[in-house]
């Protein structure tokens, strides 16, 4: 089977597994009656359905462009790269929209802290734009790409999108976690409750797979 696409079926599998074995809490909190539409619970059906769609779309694209030798044709990796970049970055959206929410809660919904995140994640977003842009879709026939549709990158170059998607979810999540910390540790440090414990923990997981993404 090709790379690429034995890689994309792996992924949906494991997406698959995950759905299916936590469906009878999501039945239990998500869809039992009353069913209202609200912020929570639409960023709930996206971060839990969206992975799905996108590995469904990314093995037919892959398939769909397959040649005899069983390698996708160069002229089409350029649109699987922008796919994959706008899926993955949709995904990082999904998941910094849910962390700073709930540090929004742990500060009560500060006005403050609200702007300060969307006016966070509206820079990173568009440094990322910017930077995807200026180097892969203004001059897509300047990409190389190997057999299996990966782009040959230069990481010593400051402006390469990869390092500035990066960066910019370093600083998000570096902020995410330092206001989690504060509020749980220092401001409520005379409680001790499990909640907290799991904001922590959870906060960390991200921050160090982020920080080992960079590194």
């Amino acid at each position: 089977m090709h790379i690429p696409l034995g890689a994309a079926v792996l992924g949906l599998v494991v997406t698959g597994c995950d759905t299916a074995l936590t469906m009878r809490g999501e039945v239990q909190y998500i869809w039992k009656a009353p069913l209202r539409i609200t912020f929570v619970r639409c960023l709930f059906v996206l971060t839990r359905y969206l992975p799905v769609a996108l590995h469904i779309i990314n093995i037919v694209l892959t398939s769909l462009w397959l040649d005899g030798a069983e390698q996708v044709p160069k002229e089409h990796c350029g649109s699987i790269l922008i796919f994959r970049a706008l899926a993955f970055s949709s995904m990082l959206l999904l998941l910094d929209s849910v962390l700073t929410l709930r540090v929004f809660a742990l500060y009560d919904r500060s006005r403050t802290i609200g702007v300060f995140f969307l006016l966070l994640l509206a820079l990173r977003i568009a440094s990322s734009v910017y930077s995807m842009y200026d180097h892969v879709l203004r001059y897509p026939e300047k990409i190389e790409f190997t057999s299996y549709c990966i782009p040959g990158v230069k990481f010593e170059d400051a402006r390469n999108p990869v390092w500035v998607i990066l960066s910019g979810e370093f600083i998000v999540q570096l902020a995410i976690i330092t206001l989690t910390m504060k509020r749980t540790v220092w401001d409520f440090r005379q409680f001790s409750h499990l909640l907290f414990s799991v904001l922590n923990k959870d906060g960390l997981k991200v921050f160090s797979a982020i920080v080992g993404k960079w590194q």
